[in-house]
């Protein structure tokens, strides 16, 4: 069974398995399914500032779910902000 990090890892794609960053829901176990959409539809209530740069806002937006689940490692932290940065361009 994966734990929120790992299942963060899998729906990026960020574990090695994906070229880009995207959504992969169905590479994520059932049973902690509903906790990693939480932290992904936690990150796309996110919008970068006026005058912001994509890279500041993306670390902001990673830093802030990382605040809400303290329970993200770096690895999926790092994954969020590859996903946002990624989608927002």
């Amino acid at each position: 069974m994966q734990n929120l990090s790992e299942g963060v890892l899998a729906y990026v794609g960020y574990d090695g398995d994906a070229a880009v960053p995207g959504r992969c829901p169905s590479r994520v176990d059932d049973a902690i399914g509903t906790r990693v959409r939480e932290v992904i539809s936690y990150a796309d209530e996110h919008r970068p500032g006026e005058g912001e740069e994509l890279f500041e806002w993306a670390n902001r937006v990673s830093r802030e779910v990382g605040g809400r689940f303290p329970e993200l490692d770096e690895q999926a932290l790092i994954a969020i902000r590859a996903l946002v940065s990624f989608e927002w361009r």
